[in-house]
């Protein structure tokens, strides 16, 4: 009896011993395959942020090491800067908004946003990264670009909106905030008014945000001497840049080679150029004078019907094509009951087709807006062929842009992979319906002269300032306020030429514009 007890007994504690390891060994790999599943599914951070580290079982030893390792920080953001000699790599933290200093080493594993290992040398100020460290020492455990980042390349057709913090990239609308990174040539910008509206852009962000800019191609000046013969007339730097001839005027080309032409009542002529990024480029056009005669049609859409339009103060038929020699004309169209419009008018492509509706005298709104300012009203849709070569009568499928009324309307915003929401732009009021500037006929702005108010710019002290490539003065000086995005470019003898874009409301109030001195070259 006793012995049976006690092999019963002995067998009873075996049982529990046994379910108790069944159980033990069962929790330890559920652990494994939910550590491990984790590993496969991402980085282990959630909003730039780990928690308690990341700890997953691998087989190669390699990915064994770095799996157990625990990281008492984590860290999302922006890479300023790099240091090999050092061996510091500092970040923008996207977090706390503050710039975070870490060491590295050989046992740092550095990934690409896919988890593949890639050196230091592969990171770049501008990429958005993520990583742990070790709070203790600072030093990172490990750093990837972020899965959650976007990149996007070779972009030119942006704008900058500096008063609502906002960048448009084609039809996609995106913010950005006072923490944006900026980087030319391996150094920082510290605003979005250093970057032009020639540069090309690699563009970095999440969401709906972007958070940096790298400007792959800047731009640089040209500039000419001997144009005298050539004021009034069309200067042309490729296909796209066409300007009124100036005295002392000052063209933003975007670095490259480029053929300038220049011509004034038709005659002129042209030279290659090169157009080296922060530096000018002067081109002696004195020689340039040719026989040769350039021609432009034009074929003007008016409204009402009935409406007179006038050529340099000479009244023209427009019922047929216009043909104009190369260069800047003043136009003028009347109707009876209608606001009279005044433009300017520059032939620089082998066509042109010119939408313009007047309004009426009597501000009421009928299918457009009507202009506040008296001199100038109306709508314009401009359509253009750009040909450097001479014209003729065919006018056979030309590139149609369209131009309408500045409108304070923001496109709902698209991101890649996201859906971002709409961006509601704050009510502005601006005069409704001008005359706005073509693209390539010209300049690259848009906006109205706002009456009675004017643009100071008062440092650099002593530097030549250029609005829109248009001498106006030595700073500190003052002139016309125009609405919409601009140039303002700072010249000065021993000193790097500079260049700043700049979005003016078209508020009733003067604007003021205050600049860092010009460096020496």
């Amino acid at each position: 009896m006793c012995y049976t007890k006690t092999v019963k007994g002995d067998l009873v504690k075996a049982q529990k011993i046994s379910g108790l390891l069944f159980i033990f060994f069962l929790l330890i790999a559920l652990l494994t395959s939910c550590t491990g599943a984790g590993k496969n599914s991402g980085s282990g951070f959630v909003d730039g942020r780990n928690f308690g580290g990341i700890i997953a079982a691998t087989p190669t030893e390699e990915e064994a090491t770095r799996s157990t390792a625990v990281f008492s920080g984590a860290c999302f953001g922006v890479i300023v800067d790099i240091d090999t000699v050092e061996n510091t790599i500092s970040l923008l933290d996207l977090v706390i908004n503050a710039e975070v200093q870490f060491g590295y080493s050989g046992g740092t594993f550095i990934m690409d946003k896919y988890g593949k290992d890639i050196s230091v040398s592969q990171l770049a100020i501008g990429d958005i990264v993520e990583g742990g460290y070790d709070t203790g020492t600072r030093m990172l455990k490990e750093l990837q670009k972020s899965d959650q980042a976007w990149e996007n390349q070779s972009v030119t057709n942006f704008t900058i909106n500096k008063l609502q913090h906002t960048i448009q990239i084609g039809k996609s609308l995106y913010e950005y905030t006072d923490q944006l990174v900026i980087v030319s040539d391996g150094r920082r910008l510290f605003s979005p008014s250093e970057i032009s509206n020639q540069d090309e852009l690699l563009v970095r962000g999440s969401e709906n945000t972007i958070y940096s800019i790298t400007i792959l191609k800047g731009h640089g000046y040209v500039t000419l001497s001997n144009a005298e013969e050539f004021e009034n007339g069309i200067v042309m730097v490729g296909s796209r840049i066409a300007r009124k001839v100036t005295d002392g005027m000052v063209i933003e080309v975007p670095e490259g080679e480029y053929i300038l032409e220049i011509s004034k009542d038709g005659i002129g002529g042209k030279q290659n150029i090169l157009v080296v990024k922060n530096e000018e480029t002067n081109v002696d056009v004195g020689a340039l004078r040719g026989e040769s005669k350039q021609t432009g049609s034009l074929r003007f859409m008016l409204k009402p019907e009935g409406a007179k339009l006038y050529i340099d103060n000479k009244e023209t038929d427009y019922k047929e094509l216009i043909k104009l020699y190369y260069g800047s004309y003043k136009i003028r169209i009347e109707a009876e009951g209608y606001v009279p419009y005044n433009g300017d008018l520059l032939v620089s492509e082998n066509y042109q087709r010119r939408e313009i509706q007047l309004g009426k005298e009597d501000n009421t709104q009928g299918e457009q807006e009507s202009s506040t300012s008296g001199e100038q009203q109306g709508t314009e849709e401009t359509t253009t062929k750009a040909e450097t070569s001479a014209s003729s009568e065919t006018t056979t499928n030309p590139i149609t842009t369209t131009h309408t009324t500045p409108r304070v309307t923001v496109p709902t915003v698209t991101v890649p992979t996201v859906t971002a929401p709409t961006v509601t732009t704050p009510s502005i009021p601006i005069p409704s319906v001008s005359e706005r500037v073509p693209e390539g006929m010209g300049s690259d702005t848009e906006g109205v002269k706002i009456e009675n108010y004017r643009i100071h710019v008062e440092a650099p002290v002593g530097a030549a300032v250029y609005f829109d490539g248009e001498y106006k003065g030595i700073a500190p000086v003052s002139f016309q306020k125009v609405s919409g995005e601009h140039t303002i470019i700072f010249r000065q003898n021993g000193y790097e030429t500079k260049t700043y874009t700049v979005t003016i409301s078209s508020d009733k109030a003067d604007t003021h514009y205050s600049y860092p001195s010009l460096e020496p070259n």
